[in-house]
């Protein structure tokens, strides 16, 4: 049996808000993404990383056994345990010079004369996500607690601070060839090197420092958060995206400064994405369709937020829960196993890429440095492995492969839509396949409602199910996978990837197939749209291919839920 990856995800919309509207509907039945939304989706998967002062906080025991300890500054019930040199004068944030690469804390030996020698390294973070595959990087430049990674001319809250960040610069001074601590600046050089896009998670009205230590009017809160949020978008991009969540720090109309925030961004760089005000907040949870449900006027890029490099085997549990930054001591209840160190398995990741891209959505997953400025090597070890398995099995190698032909203008929804013929020679060439990948044409709206793939072998005129058709469907739920061990949801979308009933451990009855056709069985159906037209009853197929799984790990055995780790050091 496949070993399902346990997600604790919250599936959130991205939308552009750009100087025009070009999201809105154009007067179709179906909604359109704009070019930067197919960009978007495009990437396939984007990094979250979770990386500042928390990152190097020496919790008490009591917290790091409590349930889910997840480190927020700024909190009484987190940060603010700590009664020490780490909260001195900024209680119940910490203290800026607890930042220190080195991994080192403030102690008595610690004055304006101390050296450090740490350092951040961007391009090994870069080296590493582009082996995975990252397209993006959504680096945390102030997280709720307010720290900023850049020395901000709005706050005095941020590395500029710092004992490391004054030593770093006296060092540098005299020997100009250490680099500058300006982390969010070296951060941004090393993702143009790498052509990786810049995403910023900057929650403007999420600052702890300011709502706790410094108290600030509304006034003056949105003054400052305004001018952080310039700041990055002016001397730290170009930003492609901005990450935004937060609920109460804000002593204000939250959606006002949120237009004010909109506006901004509009006025300097119309091109970064960033999500909708919805209700009561900035995401809201859509079906599988693209399109909101409370109103199919927009099209919605899907992403699926919540995976995380360091996470429990069976995801964010109380014994074994998600850790967004580095945790050095991941102890939570596990007082018999304590220090426990556990980082996700490839496989696990793996599964997670069936379950998120494989729907149609952008998999976000959290990979952090470490107290070193450093990704950890094992965390590289595990980035590596699924890089190059998902290239492998889903790049350009492939058994078979249909594409539209040039003068291909949509198909009718019927069965045989798309067929595609298969010789011995395709199946001998990749010892058989494990996955059939469909990819609409979203430029058009995402139109197919539900579909089923069936294949054609020697001497038989009968059709016969490689995938199933999807019953008693719900069209407004996205929690199914593709490796069928739950209900599937019965959209194609931007990609799908299923496991079909014959796989290569089936060689001989693939090595009969012949052809493999895509049948489409119904198409969304939206409600308060304009008439559909003869051309917005056809389908866009983009491509229809059979894939081997080709993958750095041995299978687990069958019919089991668990096998030993990969690589062996995790």
């Amino acid at each position: 049996m496949h070993r399902v990856v346990t997600l604790c995800s919250v599936i959130a919309p991205t939308a552009t808000l750009a100087a025009k509207d070009s999201y809105k509907d154009q007067g179709s039945y179906y909604p359109v993404p704009t070019e930067l939304q197919l960009a978007f989706m495009n990437h396939e998967m984007s990094q979250f990383m979770h990386y500042g002062i928390n990152t190097y906080w020496k919790a008490p025991s009591s917290f790091l056994h409590s349930e889910r300890p997840t480190y927020h500054n700024c909190k009484s019930r987190i940060t603010g345990l700590s009664h020490d040199n780490q909260t001195k004068g900024y209680w119940p944030c910490l203290n800026p010079d607890v930042y220190a690469p080195t991994g080192t804390t403030p102690s008595a030996d610690h004055g304006e004369d101390a050296v450090y020698t740490g350092d951040v390294d961007p391009d090994q973070w870069m080296a590493a996500s582009a082996a995975m595959g990252m397209q993006e990087i959504c680096f945390t430049a102030q997280h709720v607690g307010g720290f900023a990674m850049w020395p901000s001319n709005f706050t005095n809250y941020s590395i500029a601070a710092s004992a490391w960040y004054k030593s770093r610069m006296a060092q540098r001074a005299k020997n100009p060839n250490i680099k500058s601590p300006d982390v969010l600046g070296r951060f941004v050089e090393a993702a143009k090197r790498w052509g990786i896009k810049i995403c910023y998670y900057l929650n403007f009205e999420m600052n702890g420092y300011f709502a706790e230590v410094l108290k600030l009017s509304e006034e003056e809160f949105t003054h400052r958060a305004l001018g952080m949020l310039r700041e990055a978008l002016e001397h730290y991009g170009p930003v492609n995206r901005f990450w935004f969540d937060g609920s109460h720090d804000f002593p204000g109309n939250r959606k006002a400064l949120y237009h004010k925030v909109a506006e901004l961004i509009r006025s300097i760089s119309p091109d970064t994405l960033f999500g909708p005000y919805v209700g009561n907040g900035y995401t809201n949870t859509i079906g599988p369709t693209n399109y909101y449900t409370h109103g199919p006027d927009v099209f919605v890029p899907t992403e699926s937020h919540g995976m995380v490099m360091q996470e429990g085997p069976n995801g964010n549990q109380n014994e074994l829960p998600t850790y967004w930054f580095w945790h050095e001591w991941a102890c939570a209840r596990n007082i018999s196993g304590c220090p426990w160190f556990g980082l996700r398995d490839p496989r696990a990741i793996f599964e997670g890429y069936l379950e998120i891209v494989g729907h149609g959505a952008v998999m976000n997953m959290n990979i952090a440095p470490d107290r070193t400025g450093s990704m950890n090597a094992t965390v590289v070890e595990v980035m590596h492995a699924v890089g190059r398995s998902i290239n492998e099995t889903f790049g350009s190698n492939y058994t078979a492969k249909w594409t539209p032909p040039a003068a291909y203008a949509g198909s009718e929804c019927v069965d045989g839509a798309v067929v595609l013929d298969v010789t011995p020679a395709d199946v001998e060439s990749t010892k058989g396949f494990d996955y059939v990948m469909i990819m609409e044409d979203v430029r058009y709206g995402q139109r197919v409602g539900n579909y089923s793939v069936e294949y054609l072998v020697d001497g038989n005129d009968t059709w016969q199910t490689l995938v199933p058709p999807v019953r008693n469907h719900s069209s407004d739920s996205f929690v199914s996978d593709p490796i069928q061990s739950t209900a599937r949801d019965s959209h194609i979308g931007y990609k799908r990837v299923d496991i079909p009933t014959l796989t290569s451990s089936d060689y001989d009855a693939q090595h009969r197939i012949r052809q493999v056709r895509l049948n489409c069985l119904g198409m969304v159906e939206l409600k308060g749209r304009p008439a559909r037209t003869a051309a917005d009853k056809l389908i866009h197929i983009r491509s229809l291919s059979l894939h081997k799984k080709k993958v750095q790990w041995p299978d687990c055995p069958p019919d089991t839920e668990w096998c030993a780790p990969y690589p062996q050091n995790i």
